[in-house]
């Protein structure tokens, strides 16, 4: 499993401690799976998360929580997005990475986005199945609106 819970911890501490990345350009997290920067919205691929606003059926603030986490894994210097096309919405579908770490990856670990195996192609599936049994995030709370 290549995801380091340590790791991430130490990550969450440094944050901190560190710059923003895209500095020439502030980034603005919509919800766990999209941001926009300038005049573009961008697409978390593999992935799909909350909308900021929702809300699970015992009243955990998943959509919160999951705009806050994208939002401290987007907020540092080691990030970087390749982009991989549009979608029929016209955001830019990307794929980010933090010291090589997906973030798409650490989204489903940690239990607030799930995998969307049609455009993951699975990439995502046991992360979110150790989240799953873990009862990590949405795991915990009964979220059930995710693909």
């Amino acid at each position: 499993y290549p995801f380091d819970m340590e790791k991430f911890t130490v990550f969450v501490l440094a944050l901190f401690f560190s710059a923003t990345a895209f500095a020439e350009t502030p980034i603005r997290v919509i919800d766990g799976d999209t941001f926009a920067r300038g005049e573009y919205r961008y697409r978390i691929s593999g992935i799909d998360a909350p909308e900021s606003g929702d809300v699970c059926p015992d009243g955990y603030p998943a959509g919160r929580e999951a705009t806050k986490l994208l939002t401290a894994l987007l907020s540092n210097d080691n990030v970087e997005c390749a982009d991989l096309g549009r979608d029929r919405y016209g955001r830019v579908v990307t794929q980010c990475t933090w010291f090589g770490y997906d973030i798409a990856e650490m989204m489903v670990s940690e239990g607030l986005a799930w995998d969307w195996p049609r455009y993951s192609n699975g990439r995502y599936e046991r992360a979110q199945t150790i989240a799953s049994s873990e009862k990590r995030g949405i795991w915990w709370h009964g979220c059930v609106w995710g693909r």
